[in-house]
């Protein structure tokens, strides 16, 4: 009885947990959504990071190591764009703030790959619906 107590705490501890990740990355999300709409590219960067820290808990070890190596060029890519804003710089190479975008798109697709986002069907009526 007492055992059945302790897999029951332990799974609502895991479901609250998970609850609360998911929350954590949805105003993640919405903040990008934002940054992007407004051209912020210092909220997108440190978004993308703190999305990148949230997602690097699920990933698998070999993406885990795919992605801290995008996230080195990311941060390379701030701190360049940091140097041309301080230098009064209006406009940025391309490559640079579409480099932003690119690890949201990525970071966002491991998101709906591990069953985290609105999984794709293509009858609407299936979008809520579980696996089984």
């Amino acid at each position: 009885m007492a055992e059945d107590n302790i897999s029951f705490e332990k799974e609502q501890a895991e479901f609250n947990s998970s609850l609360a990740l998911l929350q954590r990355i949805h105003e993640i999300k919405k903040a990008l959504i934002v940054a992007t709409v407004d051209s912020n590219y210092e909220l997108q960067y440190k978004m993308i990071k703190a999305y990148y820290k949230e997602m690097v808990q699920i990933l698998k070890e070999d993406e885990e190591a795919i992605e801290k190596e995008h996230m080195k060029k990311i941060t390379d890519n701030y701190y360049t764009y940091m140097v041309l804003i301080n230098k009064g710089k209006k406009f940025f190479p391309r490559e640079l703030i579409e480099s932003f975008d690119e690890q949201e798109i990525r970071l966002r697709n491991l998101e709906q790959k591990y069953g985290m986002g609105m999984r794709k069907k293509d009858d609407a009526r299936f979008a809520m619906a579980s696996k089984r």
